[in-house]
């Protein structure tokens, strides 16, 4: 009897290293079959050559995974953590961008969120990256994306040159938010506090909080022309509409400029003159927060 046991576990320990051997050769034979459908794609296309599967996926799963999840979509280990929510990068829906409301983001949108990361957010600029492995890591985003495309490249739409900021465009701009219906979620003088806001969610089914505009920095840039672009894009996957077509460009601009007046604090920092959930980024992305204690913080010291 003890001799058949030996003899079995003698033969589990000899098939098992055939099994995995196994495994692993077809891993790797997936891995060429892939690195070569995308080299194909990239020659067929004019473009260079594609890079090969394995370092951008390992550098992804090392920088990324931990809150966007192994495949993209939101669900990483650290989530839990997280008041902000990571956004699923498999839908193609980038709140921060510059192409048009259904267009998916231009790879300099993308890498821009890499490297300045989102303000008041747990996404710190990623500082211990290259600038390759930065646009290495915003072209393998931009391939989760499991919607298809259509066959013509983003472009970004035209914000132009600001009108001078006057009396007469401040009123109309004044008048506009409320005819837009901003109080319902952003509150009558900008502090998220409208009667809607507490019951928003976004497309994941998530519920999300209005942004309250009395606030400096805003997540999507400082300047009006900022504001101007989301007026024009919209946040995809949040109940902020685009204006595109709503209003016209004169009234976008005046829009932009009473939003931009309500800006009117400034967040307290935190260290490496972090904001809010900053921080909470610091102690979960630690080679980032090296990178960025590396450089002097996370922006230049309030003034």
């Amino acid at each position: 009897m003890g001799s058949r046991e030996a003899q079995s576990r003698m033969v589990r320990r000899i098939r098992r290293p055939r099994r995995l051997a196994t495994q692993a050769t077809m891993r790797r034979l997936l891995l060429a079959v892939a690195a070569i459908g995308c080299a194909a794609v990239g020659a067929a296309s004019g473009g260079d050559e594609a890079p090969a599967l394995e370092p951008v996926e390992r550098l992804y799963q090392q920088e990324c995974a931990p809150c966007h999840g192994e495949t993209g979509e939101g669900d990483g280990v650290l989530v839990y953590k997280l008041r902000t929510k990571p956004p699923d990068l498999t839908s193609g829906r980038y709140k921060f961008k510059t192409t048009a409301q259904g267009e998916p983001p231009l790879r300099e949108d993308v890498f821009r969120s890499i490297t300045q990361g989102v303000a008041t957010t747990p996404m710190l600029p990623q500082a211990q990256l290259s600038e390759d492995e930065a646009w290495l890591l915003a072209d393998h985003l931009l391939s989760l994306v499991r919607r298809p495309r259509s066959g013509k490249p983003p472009e970004a739409v035209e914000v132009g040159e600001a009108p001078p900021r006057t009396d007469e465009v401040m009123s109309r701009g004044r008048g506009l938010y409320g005819q837009m219906e901003c109080p319902r979620c952003h509150g009558d003088r900008g502090y998220g506090d409208g009667p809607s806001a507490y019951t928003q969610t976004d497309a994941q089914g998530r519920s999300i909080q209005p942004r309250d505009l009395s606030y400096r920095p805003r997540k999507t840039g400082d300047r009006v022309e900022d504001l101007y672009r989301v007026f024009v894009t919209g946040l995809a996957g949040t109940p902020m509409p685009s204006f595109g077509e709503a209003l016209t460009e004169r009234d976008r601009w005046a829009l932009a400029y009473y939003v931009d007046s309500l800006g009117v604090e400034e967040y307290e920092r935190g260290p490496l003159q972090s904001i809010g959930e900053e921080a909470v980024g610091l102690e979960i992305g630690t080679r980032a927060a090296e990178a960025l204690a590396a450089r002097g913080g996370i922006r230049p010291p309030a003034e």
